[in-house]
C-alpha cells in the first residue's frame, strides 16, 4: 500500500510537478467535488516511482491567500512548514488510519518530535463522512 503523509522533518525539496500536485490538492480538497481532487491522487500515483522509496522532503510553503482560499480562517500560515514522506506501510488501511488520525503521535514517535500537540476540529462523524466521500470512487 502506497501512502503519502504528512512528515514531521526532511531535507529534499519536492520536485516541481509533486510541489504543484500537492498544492492542488490543498486546494481541491475543500471543494464540494470531489473531481479535482481525486484526479490529483491518481496524478500523484503517477508522478511516484516506486523504487525510489521512501520518499521524503519539503513542499514550497502554502501562502496566506490559499489558505484563505479553502476557507480557512486562523493563524498565519509563513511560521509553518510544508513536509511530506512518500513509502509503503505494513499496515491495513483501518490500522492506517489509527496511527495517523492519533492525537498521540509523541508516544508512537518518541524519537522524530521534540514537541507536538495535535488537536481536532471535527469528531469521528465527520471523519467517518470524509471516509464515506472518498468510498465513492474505488478506482484508487
Amino acid at each position: 500500500m502506497l501512502w503519502l503523509l504528512a512528515a514531521c522533518a526532511a531535507s529534499k525539496t519536492a520536485p516541481r510537478d509533486l510541489d504543484q500536485i500537492l498544492h492542488d490538492a490543498w486546494a481541491h480538497y475543500h471543494a464540494e467535488d470531489d473531481g479535482a481532487l481525486v484526479a490529483d491522487v491518481r496524478e500523484l500515483d503517477a508522478l511516484v516511482d516506486e523504487t525510489s522509496l521512501p520518499l521524503e522532503g519539503t513542499v514550497t510553503d502554502l501562502s496566506a491567500q490559499e489558505v484563505a482560499d479553502a476557507g480557512i480562517d486562523g493563524p498565519d500560515p509563513e511560521p509553518a512548514r510544508g513536509l511530506f514522506t512518500v513509502g509503503f506501510v505494513d499496515c491495513t488501511p483501518e490500522e492506517t488510519e489509527r496511527i495517523l488520525i492519533s492525537t498521540g503521535q509523541m508516544a508512537l514517535y518518541p524519537e522524530n518530535y521534540v514537541a507536538y500537540t495535535r488537536t481536532y476540529t471535527s469528531d469521528e462523524a465527520a471523519l467517518k463522512q470524509a471516509r464515506r466521500r472518498f468510498a465513492r470512487d474505488d478506482t484508487f
